[in-house]
């Protein structure tokens, strides 16, 4: 077989007779053109980039779950409830049998394979974004999006991060163009991802994600969390997400009497965390009685930092990001819990600290309140190093270090949004 370019220069492609049929069905980059240059736009917004598709024949459902990544090391909070989610979706959808699971802002090595394979407990393909193959694959469109993307009538995108929704739409949008007709996406929304960033480019291109909603199927990660979206957007067919602790945290944790230990989710990375209130905040707090709260150790844990920066607090160390039932243990001994986020979710850290017993600090958005879903939790209304110093003497104060302490529940809040019936959801699809 001779394929030429425009440049006329031939190459041998070297395939047997058997070869033909499927050489014949697979796509290649020209069948909608070329993907041109790359415009500047998506130079300054690289969660962006343009992606070209192929029209398939081949009938059936898939979905197709756009999520940033799969590699081991960062499948946990967010991405690992999108792979949740999405399987959940995927055995809800009666005739369904094939995912795609599309890459898009990162490597796709082994690990990355097994990780998918294990929480979908099934064997997955890695695929070319081109190729049409049966059953469980998984395409790396990060390092391949010169490619087109095969695109079948049936396809259902399912999307989470505000740029995977993006793209989602985008092919949503061309898929109709090409069919007439096109299903309509699902998408996890598990924060108000505008307030990630300043008014600007990415706050509009996040916000915009949530201005389509007959076209979307919402399902919203928290009761706060879809309080506070449907009182701001038209998501007609929405679910919530009810919060559940991370079944191997909970398999960690027991009762255990505590130490003086205060843990707090320090992350310089995510503004939203308030690293900078945090730390001032523990300083003013050991500096009004050295003696007595200078004996609590202080464990910063969520990710790596320059220790450097906590050179002004007594007794303190970052531990980094933990293995989750390291990061249980963590939380057996811990005494006293910090976790601020400016944010309608709830968060993760802050319900971990008080299910374990801890007193949970955090902070009030708007209408979420965190004191509403367990007796520990300390939510402060104005967050300031001197109200967060003020709050540690309070939950310095309600520690007991004589006998184990109990696991807390936690209790679900009033939410108008029904919690997610995953069949309930395929049939709006």
């Amino acid at each position: 077989m001779i394929a030429r370019d425009r440049s006329c220069a031939a190459a041998a492609i070297l395939a047997s007779t058997r070869d033909i049929s499927y050489m014949l069905r697979r796509h290649g980059p020209r069948l909608l053109g070329g993907t041109g240059a790359r415009p500047a736009f998506c130079s300054e917004i690289g969660e962006i980039y343009p992606v070209n598709v192929a029209r398939s024949s081949r009938p059936g459902r898939r979905l197709n779950i756009v999520i940033p990544t799969t590699k081991p090391a960062e499948v946990y909070g967010g991405v690992a409830t999108a792979i949740r989610c999405g399987r959940a979706l995927f055995e809800a959808m009666r005739d369904t049998s094939e995912t795609r699971v599309i890459v898009t802002s990162d490597d796709v090595e082994r690990g990355s394979m097994c990780e998918i394979a294990t929480r979908f407990e099934s064997a997955f393909a890695l695929a070319e974004p081109n190729d049409e193959v049966d059953g469980m694959v998984v395409v790396d469109l990060h390092n391949r999006r010169y490619l087109p993307l095969a695109l079948r009538a049936g396809d259902v995108f399912f999307a989470t991060a505000w740029w995977t929704a993006d793209l989602a739409f985008r092919l949503r949008d061309r898929q109709r163009q090409i069919f007439g007709a096109a299903p309509k996406i699902v998408y996890l929304i598990q924060d108000f991802e505008p307030g990630f960033y300043q008014w600007s480019a990415r706050y509009a291109l996040a916000e915009a994600t949530y201005s389509r909603g007959g076209d979307t199927v919402a399902l919203l990660n928290s009761e706060e969390l879809a309080n506070f979206l449907t009182a701001r957007y038209h998501l007609p067919y929405a679910f919530h997400v009810p919060y559940a602790i991370d079944p191997e945290i909970l398999a960690h944790l027991k009762p255990t009497t505590k130490e003086k230990k205060v843990l707090a989710y320090g992350r310089p990375s995510a503004v939203r965390n308030l690293f900078e209130t945090l730390v001032e905040g523990i300083r003013i707090w050991q500096g009004r009685n050295a003696q007595a709260n200078s004996a609590y150790e202080v464990v910063f844990a969520g990710e790596e930092f320059d220790p450097g920066r906590l050179e002004q607090i007594e007794h303190a160390r970052c531990a980094g990001k933990l293995p989750l039932g390291e990061y249980a243990g963590l939380l057996n001994e811990t005494a006293i819990g910090i976790s601020l986020m400016v944010s309608p979710h709830p968060g993760y850290s802050a319900l971990e600290m008080a299910a374990a017993g801890c007193v949970a600090i955090t902070s009030r958005y708007e209408a979420k309140d965190l004191s509403r879903r367990a007796e520990n939790i300390l939510s402060l209304d104005v967050v300031t190093p001197e109200g967060l110093a003020d709050a540690l003497d309070a939950a310095a104060g309600r520690v007991r270090f004589d006998a184990p302490t109990p696991l807390a529940p936690i209790r679900n809040v009033p939410c108008k949004v029904p919690a997610v019936e995953y069949a309930a959801a395929a049939e709006h699809l």
